[in-house]
């Protein structure tokens, strides 16, 4: 292969791993959150955005009241929740995850 050769396919690999990083891109942000209005009822809300260049996305949902969630584009509220510790995962279409915590209503964990 001649210096020019290999010069090029360095050159398409490094836009091929910028693209590839670009396109697995996903974030989600918590917008606002809600506790439960009593220890028998499971009424607490999650109100999240999720957003990158790969989607819809999928959102999971771990914690005392967990659930998969298909097809998010933007926006999304997630009721009839348990207080509780929840870890919320945002995927794309990639694959490619994000993750945060958060806490609903009092908890002494």
């Amino acid at each position: 292969m001649s210096r020019c050769s290999t010069s090029h396919l360095r050159q398409l690999f490094i836009v091929l791993f910028l693209f590839i990083s670009y396109a697995a891109f996903a974030t989600i942000d918590i917008v606002s959150k809600r506790g439960s209005s009593s220890d028998i009822v499971c009424d607490g809300s999650i109100t999240l955005i999720a957003e990158g260049t790969a989607g819809p996305f999928q959102i999971e949902l771990i914690g005392p009241t967990s659930r998969t969630i298909e097809g998010v584009n933007s926006q999304i509220v997630i009721s009839g929740l348990c207080d509780g510790a929840y870890e919320i995962i945002v995927r794309n279409a990639y694959s490619c995850e994000k993750s945060i915590n958060t806490t609903l209503g009092c908890s002494l964990q």
